[in-house]
């Protein structure tokens, strides 16, 4: 509904593999999984799903989110995919 009216959705989610066919064919700009529980400074919790999600999410871009304790939790992550300005999310020209 809001894809239709023009807006760009950029949904926070689990790390769950299925949920995101339904928003990726909903029209998600991009996926955006949780590192961790907002606010735990825990670090990324589960490397091995993103790196599932990171193969099977090749339409939109995967923006890793929460779960940033340290610098060194970003590059562990780093791997993962690149990094998007929000005119590239916007355009659809990152992933």
């Amino acid at each position: 509904m809001l894809v239709k009216e023009g807006f760009t959705v950029l949904p926070y989610t689990s790390d769950d593999v299925v949920v995101r066919a339904p928003l990726i064919d909903a029209g998600a700009a991009a996926v955006m999984p949780l590192g961790a529980p907002i606010g735990s400074g825990m670090g990324l919790q589960n490397l091995a799903t993103l790196r599932i999600l990171r193969e099977m999410i090749t339409e939109v871009p995967l923006i890793v989110d929460a779960g940033v304790g340290m610098a060194s939790d970003v590059l562990s992550g780093d791997g993962y995919g690149r990094r998007c300005s929000p005119d590239q999310l916007r355009d659809r020209a990152c992933g």
